[in-house]
């Protein structure tokens, strides 16, 4: 799907990253770390293209502070 342009985020850490650029043959270094999600027992990092439209990588920052928020009560 990311091949193909139908993925805009998903979370991953560092090594699963690498590995699935090997596996896909897709050059890592055209894929961006866009947010690093913290308070986890793994590094994660959300990734979107770079034609997703900011309204939606606002929605997506918000959300993720809510949760965060949220893990903490």
């Amino acid at each position: 799907m990311l091949k193909l342009g139908q993925i805009d985020l998903f979370p991953t850490n560092y090594s699963s990253f690498q590995f699935s650029c090997l596996h896909m043959k897709v050059d890592c270094q055209q894929i961006k770390p866009f947010y690093h999600l913290e308070k986890l027992t793994a590094s994660l990092y959300f990734a979107l293209s770079n034609q997703t439209d900011s309204v939606i990588v606002d929605k997506i920052k918000a959300a993720y502070q809510v949760v965060m928020e949220r893990s903490k009560q």
